[in-house]
């Protein structure tokens, strides 16, 4: 629009000023006429971009806000406790406070941290999928203590641990969920995770795990094997 107005404002000097004119003259305005047209163009491309910088800014504005927005839910996301990451309502049942459970002997060392020989007061099953739970965390005579305690082991979370152990503690605490009860491996029973300590509760094994009870095993026949020799 600017550039098809200043080309029309040009035709109509040039008609009317060149009537009766030598031809310096006629050069003159030739030339008056080609810088003010120079100035015209300057003047509407400067109008033109003017006009557009409002929309610019507000598409900035826009993208900034949507950026801002996505920095906020990354930096929340972050922030997301143990409590976040794991307990729903479904997994609640697996959830146990720390004052039901009593510290004995350290038996060893997990990736995470200690490992505990501990006493486990079950509460009372009040519906009937408490007590099919009570039943699966409850089969082993080797960990039962009573009708409402068993004997297990709690793998501990270091105090000091940073965000990458906390976030493979917690893979390894949903892993174990996901695998369910089997008479083959080791069962796990209980986590706590909504106040400190955070630990996991799998069943006590007091052998040890299988390749030191076969080590030890073999250890046994052979040395029977070179007495009766």
């Amino acid at each position: 629009m600017y550039f098809e107005l200043t080309a029309q404002v040009i035709y109509t000097l040039s008609q009317k000023q060149s009537k009766g004119l030598s031809v310096s003259g006629k050069v003159g305005l030739a030339v008056g006429i080609f810088l003010g047209a120079l100035l015209l163009i300057g003047v509407a491309i400067v109008l033109h971009r003017w006009s557009k910088k409002p929309q610019t800014n507000s598409n900035d504005n826009q993208d900034n806000l949507q950026y801002s927005a996505h920095t906020n839910s990354c930096f929340q996301m972050e922030r997301m406790s143990l409590t976040d990451l794991t307990c729903s309502n479904e997994e609640k049942d697996w959830e146990i406070d720390a004052v039901h459970v009593m510290f004995l002997e350290e038996i060893g060392k997990g990736a995470f941290g200690k490992v505990f020989k501990v006493i486990v007061r079950q509460p009372e099953p009040v519906t009937e999928q408490d007590i099919v739970l009570s039943r699966l965390r409850g089969n082993s005579r080797d960990r039962k203590l009573s009708k409402n305690n068993l004997i297990a082991a709690a793998k501990t979370l270091h105090e000091i641990a940073n965000d990458d152990q906390r976030q493979e503690f917690i893979a390894e605490i949903n892993l174990m969920k996901k695998l369910g009860s089997h008479q083959n491996i080791v069962n796990f029973l209980y986590c706590c995770t909504t106040s400190e300590p955070n630990f996991l509760i799998v069943e006590y094994l007091p052998k040890g795990d299988l390749l030191k009870y076969l080590r030890t095993y073999r250890y046994k026949v052979r040395r029977t094997t070179r007495e009766s020799q």
